[in-house]
């Protein structure tokens, strides 16, 4: 809510009174302080954040390699942030890090690889996602005069297998 208002400082106060409170959670906060700091185009803050993360954890963990893509894609180092990803993937795999490979191969100018990666993801995923055919959708966009036939194709897919209550509009398959 506070994020909704762009109350960034009092987002990142809250997030550090967290810190001081508990520490179970210790890692997803600072990861979500990191993050915090990328959203608003902090570097600096993010690096300390994430520095404090892999001094906690092994190197190899899903939310290292996610961190260190993150700050890939912010410094535009697209093919490292890639392999960051891939990383995430490997060792946890999730439509997020798919997806984050993706808009990555998308950023170094491989359209095409981008939608195959979507594409047989949702097709192999038991969960339909909206964030997935949202950013399939608009590859689709960019890569072909085709796009409304492209979209389109994926409703029979979704009438057999989305979740009850999915609204098609909300994936920008039907404009």
């Amino acid at each position: 809510c506070l994020l909704a208002k762009g109350d960034y400082s009092l987002v990142r106060e809250v997030l550090e009174e967290i810190l001081t409170l508990d520490d179970k959670y210790e890692t997803q906060v600072l990861s979500s302080l990191g993050r915090l700091c990328l959203l608003y185009g902090d570097l600096s803050s993010a690096e300390v954040y994430f520095s404090k993360i892999s001094s906690l954890l092994e190197q190899d963990t899903p939310i290292v390699s996610t961190n260190k893509g993150l700050l890939a894609i912010y410094r535009n180092q697209y093919g490292i942030a890639e392999q960051n990803f891939h990383s995430s993937n490997l060792n946890e795999p999730s439509t997020v890090s798919i997806n984050n490979v993706a808009i990555s191969a998308f950023y170094q100018q491989r359209l095409s690889e981008a939608v195959s990666q979507l594409e047989e993801h949702i097709k192999n995923s038991p969960i339909i996602t909206t964030s997935l055919f949202k950013s399939l959708v608009s590859c689709y966009e960019l890569e072909s005069s085709q796009a409304q036939a492209k979209k389109l194709s994926w409703v029979p897919f979704l009438g057999l297998h989305a979740p009850e209550g999915l609204n098609i509009t909300s994936l920008g398959l039907i404009t």
